[in-house]
């Protein structure tokens, strides 16, 4: 995959191949050619291109959850971090989170899915520690 002199990236060459396996299917929805040809489109693998995120030390973790301050705003602060980091919520999910969505008795966090997962899912127990630290 090589245009204009420079090989390209196996991401890049990938959105161009899908662009002509699109093309192809076009042809072939006009009558103008077989399927054979859509289904011909190579990909390229594109394996440990991906930049995996940076995740923070034990230790700067803890200095994190320590800078917020002990008011009700720092609490409800913490809380958010801990959903991010302890409970992988993105950002989305932790806005959307309602007091309904936890089960204290079970110390478990539901949260309601996005449009494409289907009603809920569970997120995760909450540490003890985590709800003594974060209860008003």
């Amino acid at each position: 995959a090589e245009r204009f002199g420079r090989p390209l990236k196996p991401g890049s060459a990938n959105v161009m191949l899908y662009s002509l396996g699109c093309f192809f299917r076009f042809l072939h929805l006009r009558g103008l050619c077989g399927p054979h040809l859509a289904c011909a489109v190579p990909h390229f693998a594109n394996y440990g291109q991906t930049r995996h995120p940076d995740v923070l030390s034990e230790q700067q973790r803890d200095r994190l959850l320590a800078a917020f301050p002990s008011d009700a705003r720092g609490l409800r602060d913490r809380a958010i971090a801990l959903c991010l980091l302890d409970l992988g919520l993105r950002a989305k999910e932790v806005i959307d989170l309602k007091v309904t969505d936890l089960d204290w008795s079970q110390s478990l966090l539901v949260v309601p899915a996005l449009a494409l997962w289907g009603t809920h899912r569970i997120a995760g127990r909450i540490a003890p520690d985590n709800i003594a630290h974060t209860s008003v």
